[in-house]
């Protein structure tokens, strides 16, 4: 029973050793001014603040002028029909 044992506890770190290489090869250093994917120091506020604002913007706006041209092209075409 215990070479059994033995068995699947060693095919069991075999099956997880890809996983932990995999793990141990990401490096990141979360420093004060370094835990953004770019540079988002004290002398770029403006830039990410800019960049946060256009992406909020666009992604709110955008649905909104979407669903306003369904529905004037949707007023449009019962209209012709008529």
């Amino acid at each position: 029973m215990s070479a059994l044992l033995a068995a699947s506890r060693a095919s069991l770190r075999a099956s997880k050793a890809p996983l932990m290489t995999l793990r141990r090869s990401v490096h990141i250093e979360n420093t004060v001014d370094n835990v953004m994917p770019f540079k988002a120091g004290k002398h770029n506020k403006g830039k990410v603040a800019f960049g946060v604002t256009a992406f909020f913007v666009t992604g709110l706006t955008l649905p909104l002028v979407a669903g306003v041209w369904q529905l004037y092209v949707l007023c449009t075409h019962t209209r012709s029909k008529k």
